[in-house]
């Protein structure tokens, strides 16, 4: 084997001026020892041109295909679940279809609500911690299920910030 092909000077001499053939240097890189002929690494396009375009074409269709049959996936379940619902209403009376209709209209302002009430409390949570001197990205992790659940948490955020800022001489 051959292993003065890697050597940085490209004439067939190895670091002790042996002649390329292996027997004089116990590295076998020659040269200065770091195997690196000293040019630039090969260009992408240079890569492809070596012989690797069909691996690339291949690989960049099979992540094709994967995002397209995803997506596919996607909006079949979301028509599948339009075209359940529209079977359930066409089965219903008309007196079935408007308490259908009036209990899906309550859910959807429900979870508005309580999507705005999450917002304004994580809000005036990141105000109590300011005054509080806490850091205000606490708030991610505070519980908004209701006002008293919320004050709450920060309430047991700050005991347990003041336990752990506590100087250690204080600590039992």
């Amino acid at each position: 084997m051959n292993l003065q092909l890697f050597a940085s000077s490209g004439d067939g001499t190895g670091a002790d001026g042996g002649n390329g053939d292996g027997a004089g240097s116990d590295e076998g890189t020659g040269g200065n020892g770091s195997g690196t002929s000293g040019t630039e690494p090969p260009s992408f396009d240079d890569l492809l041109k070596g012989g690797h375009q069909a691996e690339f074409d291949r690989r960049v269709q099979k992540a094709i295909d994967t995002a397209l049959t995803n997506a596919q996936n996607k909006w079949q379940a979301l028509t599948d679940d339009k075209l359940s619902e529209a079977e359930k209403l066409a089965k219903m009376t008309k007196e079935e279809k408007a308490d259908y209709l009036a209990k899906k209209h309550e859910k959807e302002l429900a979870d508005r609500e309580a999507g705005i009430t999450r917002r304004e409390l994580m809000a005036e949570a990141k105000n109590t911690l300011a005054e509080k001197k806490l850091p205000v990205g606490l708030a991610e992790v505070l519980n908004y299920a209701d006002a008293d659940s919320c004050s709450k948490s920060i309430e047991a955020v700050e005991k347990a910030s003041r336990r752990l800022c506590r100087p250690r001489w204080k600590r039992n």
